[in-house]
């Protein structure tokens, strides 16, 4: 198989032959490209490897992965989170049964608060059901990241909750109350093989800890055609301003991005990172190529100077309101979420032409591929 693959990594590599992208886990994986090359594939790994293999995925047909429902579409696909992680929030903050009918669901899942006296008496309720319940949400968070600074918010006071911390738990209860059919959207344009952009939204912020002000860097990365990742990294030290706290952040953005550019590369893709932030004095720090007066910072978080340097990235500075990572790293209005989170959005027409959830129909063994 290493003669015909372009191997990359381990779990995903790309054939020349075939025109085929493979991506396998231990004893799982998908294989995507040509229906006639997908049969030759198959046809191919029979003959050393026993294989349970379902039907083409077209339109409509959904397959579980790793405990979430993916629903194919006729442009992409709909990914629908965990239902059970939502459902175990709403009946741990009782709002089930008749409940339901009286509850008002929230337009965000978070809100900045001016805290009161009352706000910070202990609360009453068990400590365990309070952790219970924020660890759900910061597991949905991975298939929901517009959750993402309440969940962090949450996490934050798993070892003392307050009043206040459970009305923060209580209205992410209430957003995603009426969520039941909703999934985060991928829709894959045809870009052909011209080079695209790999913009990657940088932003940095003290996501709501009053206490450490310590920043939280967000790294979003998105091509001309889907979102593909969104990550939140925090660093040991706090940062002496707001300018480190970017620059920082910047360097840490850069590295993922290097990994998907060579995935894009393997399956046929060229593109260019631009690397987007709103921070002006964090991008001229990082243009600045000499030591700039910032002698206190490590060498790693310099990293950004040397990409642009060799011209590994680009830099391009954006407006605040064009800036996505405020979206997973503070509260934001009911406007902004409208205008930045539009993939996360009601896929009750998807459900309704969802067919059976795909599974293994036919053993292929190495014998029968004679």
């Amino acid at each position: 198989m290493r003669d015909l693959c372009n191997l990359r990594q381990m779990c995903a590599c790309t054939t020349q032959i075939f025109d085929l992208a493979l991506i396998h886990h231990v004893d799982d994986g998908r294989i995507g490209g040509p229906t006639s090359g997908i049969t030759e594939c198959v046809k191919y790994l029979c003959e050393y490897i026993l294989l349970e293999v379902s039907s083409p995925i077209t339109a409509g047909d959904s397959v579980d992965f790793l405990k979430r429902t993916k629903v194919r579409t006729e442009l992409g696909w709909v990914t629908l989170p965990n239902h059970t992680l939502r459902l175990r929030i709403l009946e741990g903050l009782g709002y089930t049964g008749e409940k339901t009918k009286t509850l008002k669901p929230a337009a965000t899942p978070g809100v900045r608060r001016n805290m009161t006296d009352e706000d910070m008496r202990k609360d009453w309720r068990p400590d365990t059901l309070f952790r219970s319940i924020g660890g759900c949400g910061t597991y949905l968070s991975s298939d929901v990241p517009n959750i993402l600074p309440a969940s962090k918010e949450i996490a934050r006071k798993f070892h003392d909750p307050r009043v206040s911390d459970r009305h923060v738990l209580a209205r992410l209860g209430r957003y995603l109350s009426d969520k039941g059919d909703w999934g985060y959207v991928n829709e894959v344009i045809k870009i052909g093989k011209a080079k695209t952009r790999l913009e990657v939204y940088e932003d940095a912020s003290f996501c709501g800890d009053e206490n450490s002000r310590s920043s939280t860097g967000i790294t979003i990365e998105a091509t001309g055609f889907q979102l593909m990742r969104v990550s939140q990294t925090q660093p040991g030290l706090p940062a002496l301003s707001s300018g480190e706290s970017e620059l920082r952040s910047l360097s840490r953005s850069c590295c993922c991005p290097l990994y998907t550019k060579q995935l894009m590369h393997d399956v046929g893709y060229d593109c260019d990172i631009v690397l987007m932030a709103d921070a002006t004095a964090a991008l001229g720090a990082a243009a600045n190529l000499n030591g700039s007066r910032m002698r206190h910072m490590n060498l790693a978080e310099t990293f950004v100077k040397k990409c642009i340097r060799d011209k590994i990235v680009k830099t391009q500075k954006i407006g605040t309101k064009d800036q996505k990572g405020d979206l997973y790293t503070k509260h934001v209005d009911v406007e902004t979420m409208k205008r930045l989170s539009t993939r996360y959005r009601d896929c009750s027409d998807v459900l309704l032409k969802k067919g059976t959830v795909l599974q293994a129909e036919h053993h292929c063994r190495p014998e029968a591929c004679d």
